[in-house]
């Protein structure tokens, strides 16, 4: 054999090594995955179970956990609604932005439209939802008071 030929050879013996070690620890990664996403479901399930709802402010009929992972909120099922407005409604994937403390009038009108979209109508619930997203100077400045 020639220095071509060695050198070819073991480097496709290190190549399929390679490989095999590579398979190896994709199957073993993709085992942990699985086992991490078991957990975390399992973590969810005892998390949002015992609460009755946000802050645990609702009754735990305000609020059912679906198998898909979807909730029902108030008012679906023919239950009072808590300050939204009676209906269907389907949980938005529209949040709140966060307020960092810039451009308070952009702000503002993001929030009256996810107030508008979400049907939230009663001015303290707007208040205490808004709140939630205030950070840094924004949220010291409100708790201040």
């Amino acid at each position: 054999m020639t220095g071509a030929e060695t050198r070819s050879k073991s480097t496709d013996e290190s190549l399929k090594k390679l490989e095999a070690q590579l398979q190896s620890y994709m199957i073993s990664n993709d085992s942990k995955i699985d086992e991490l996403g078991n957990k975390i479901d399992k973590l969810m399930e005892k998390m949002i179970a015992p609460q009755g709802g946000i802050l645990g402010s609702a009754p735990a009929e305000g609020m059912q956990i679906m198998g898909s992972g979807s909730r029902t909120r108030a008012g679906e099922n023919g239950e009072p609604s808590f300050g939204r407005s009676q209906g269907s409604y389907s949980h938005s994937k529209w949040e709140i932005p966060y307020f960092e403390g810039v451009d308070p009038c952009a702000w503002l009108r993001k929030c009256e439209r996810y107030f508008q979209y979400n049907h939230i109508t009663v001015p303290q619930q707007k208040l205490e939802e808004a709140v939630l997203h205030l950070n840094g100077k924004a949220e010291s400045w409100f708790f201040s008071y």
